[in-house]
C-alpha cells in the first residue's frame, strides 16, 4: 500500500483543529470551584465550603493559583476549627508569597507571555491586604495550637506586609501618575475605561493614609503583651497599639493598650482581648467597556470591578464581664483598606490590560485573515480558532480572598476574677466563654450574617513553648464540631 505525505493543506487544517479544540476547551471548561467554595461559605455551608475548597488547593498546589487557593483553605479551615490544617495552608501560602517576590525579574520573553495570557490565568501574587491578614491568620492558627514559636514570626511577617505594602501603595500610586503623563498615544483607548474608576472616588474607597490594617496591629500587639519574652515586646505593643490609636482615634480600647503597654513591667497583664470578625468583604466582578482599537474596530473589554458585599452584616458585640458591659468598637474596615488598593492599582491595570488587549487582539486578527486564505474546513476552523483565542483572553481576573470579614472590631478589659464572660448575640442569646484569670486571654469571634450563631474560639497566649488554653463554640455538632479541645 503506497504511504502518502501529508500535504501542506492537510497539516494546516491538523494544526488549526488541533487549535481550535484546545481553545474551545478552554472557552467551555468548567466553573471554578474556588467560587463554589467562596459561595458555599458565605450561604453557612461549611461542609461543602470544606469539602470544595480543600479539592481546588490540592488540583491547584503548584498552579497560578496556589496562593489564593491556600489562602481561602486556610480562611475556610480555621472558621471550621481546623486549624493545623488552616495553618499548613496559610503557612503554603506565606511560603509562596516570599518565594515569587525572591524570584529574579521574568525575561522579555515571559513578560510577552504574560501578556499574551488571560489575566485570570496569571500568577496570583495576594493583595497588601491579603498578605497582611494571611500572615495574622497564620499566627492566630499556631496560637490556637499553642505553638507561639510558630506564631512569633508569622506575627512579624505581617507588620513586615503592613509596611512593604505601604510602600508598594506609594508606589503604585507613582507609577499611575507617571502613566498619565506619558500616555499621550493611548489617551483615547482609556477615556471608556477610566471613567469607571471614578465610581471608586466616593467616601466607600477613601482608603486610610497609610492603608495600615489597624486589626493585625492589635492582635500583634496583644501577642506580645501576653508573651514579653524580650525587653522590646512591650515598646513594640506599644508602637502597635499606637499605631492603631492614630488610625482609629475614636477607639477608646486601643488608646487604653498603648498606655499600658507603655507602663508595663515584666509580667503580662491580666488582660482578655475580643477579636469580632464580622460580614464579608468586597469582591471583584467583571465589568465589559467596549473600546475603540486602530485598524478594527470597537472591540467588547473585560475589566475588574470591586464591589460591596451587600450582605447585612451584623453589628456590635456586647460583652459582659462580671456585671460590667463592654462593646466592640471597629478597629479596621477592609471595605476601605481593600478599596484603597484596588483604587491605587487600578489605573495600572487599566493601562496594563489596554496594551495586552491590543498585543492579543493583533494575533486574533492575524489568525482570522490567514484562515481566510485557506479553503474548506481548516481555514473555517483557523478562524473559529482566533475568535475563540480573543474569547478566552478577553478575561478580568476575579480572584480574590472573599470569606475575608467586612470589618474588624474589638474590644479590651481586664479578666474578670470569675474567668467567665458573656457575649451577647440577639436574638441568638447569649454565650458564656470561659477564659484564664491570669495573663492575656484572646477571643476570636466570626459572625457571618445576623440570624446566624457566630463561631467562638479563645486561647491564652502563653510564653514561648508553652501550652495555650483552646476552646471554640456555636458551631453545629459533626465534623466541622470545634469545641473544646478539638482540632480535628
Amino acid at each position: 500500500m503506497q504511504q502518502r505525505n501529508p500535504t501542506s493543506t492537510q497539516r494546516t487544517t491538523a494544526v488549526a483543529i488541533a487549535l481550535a479544540t484546545l481553545l474551545l476547551v478552554a472557552v467551555t471548561g468548567c466553573g471554578s470551584t474556588l467560587y463554589e467554595a467562596q459561595a458555599a461559605f458565605k450561604a453557612g455551608d461549611m461542609r461543602a465550603a470544606e469539602t470544595l475548597i480543600t479539592g481546588y488547593a490540592k488540583r491547584n498546589r503548584r498552579s497560578e493559583h496556589r496562593v489564593i487557593a491556600h489562602i481561602e483553605l486556610g480562611s475556610i479551615m480555621f472558621e471550621a476549627g481546623r486549624y493545623s490544617d488552616s495553618a499548613r495552608a496559610f503557612q503554603y501560602a506565606e511560603d509562596e508569597l516570599l518565594a515569587i517576590d525572591r524570584a529574579p525579574p521574568p525575561s522579555l520573553t515571559e513578560a510577552l507571555e504574560t501578556t499574551l495570557k488571560n489575566p485570570a490565568e496569571a500568577t496570583y501574587l495576594g493583595t497588601p491586604a491579603e498578605r497582611v491578614m494571611s500572615a495574622t491568620m497564620l499566627g492566630l492558627a499556631y496560637c490556637m495550637l499553642g505553638d507561639f514559636d510558630a506564631a512569633r514570626p508569622s506575627f512579624r511577617s505581617a507588620g513586615f506586609w503592613q509596611e512593604d505594602g505601604i510602600v508598594r501603595h506609594r508606589n503604585r500610586i507613582d507609577e499611575a501618575q507617571r502613566l498619565a503623563e506619558s500616555d499621550a498615544q493611548g489617551s483615547a483607548l482609556l477615556e471608556s475605561v477610566e471613567s469607571a474608576s471614578r465610581r471608586y472616588e466616593d467616601s466607600f474607597f477613601v482608603g486610610y493614609e497609610s492603608v495600615s490594617n489597624s486589626f493585625s496591629d492589635v492582635v500583634q500587639g496583644a501577642f506580645l503583651l501576653g508573651q514579653l519574652a524580650g525587653s522590646s515586646d512591650a515598646t513594640d505593643a506599644e508602637f502597635l497599639f499606637g499605631r492603631a490609636s492614630a488610625v482609629h482615634p475614636a477607639n477608646e480600647y486601643a488608646a487604653a493598650d498603648a498606655a499600658i503597654a507603655a507602663s508595663i513591667g515584666s509580667s503580662p497583664p491580666d488582660r482578655t482581648y475580643v477579636l469580632y470578625a464580622a460580614g464579608f468583604s468586597p469582591f471583584i466582578i467583571e465589568s465589559l467597556f467596549a473600546l475603540p482599537v486602530p485598524g478594527v474596530g470597537i472591540v467588547t473589554a473585560a475589566f475588574p470591578l470591586l464591589v460591596p458585599d451587600r450582605t447585612r452584616s451584623p453589628g456590635p458585640l456586647t460583652v459582659e464581664a462580671d456585671g460590667v458591659a463592654f462593646t466592640t468598637e471597629l478597629v479596621a474596615d477592609m471595605d476601605r483598606i481593600v478599596g484603597a488598593d484596588f483604587n491605587a492599582d487600578l489605573p495600572v491595570i487599566t493601562r496594563r490590560h489596554v496594551a495586552a488587549i491590543l498585543a492579543r487582539n493583533s494575533i486574533a486578527v492575524g489568525t482570522r485573515v490567514a484562515g481566510r486564505r485557506i479553503e474548506g474546513i481548516g481555514g473555517a476552523l483557523l478562524q473559529l480558532a482566533g475568535l475563540a483565542y480573543n474569547i478566552w483572553q478577553n478575561k478580568a481576573d476575579l480572584r480574590s480572598w472573599r470569606s475575608l470579614p467586612k470589618r474588624f472590631m474589638y474590644a479590651s478589659f481586664p479578666t474578670p476574677p470569675s474567668g467567665v464572660i458573656t457575649i451577647a448575640s440577639p436574638p441568638l442569646g447569649a454565650e458564656r466563654i470561659e477564659v484564664s484569670p491570669t495573663g492575656v486571654n484572646m477571643v476570636y469571634i466570626r459572625a457571618l450574617r445576623p440570624g446566624v450563631p457566630p463561631t467562638v474560639a479563645s486561647f491564652r497566649v502563653g510564653r514561648a513553648g508553652a501550652e495555650a488554653t483552646a476552646s471554640a463554640v456555636g458551631i453545629d455538632p459533626g465534623p466541622l464540631d470545634t469545641r473544646k479541645g478539638s482540632d480535628r
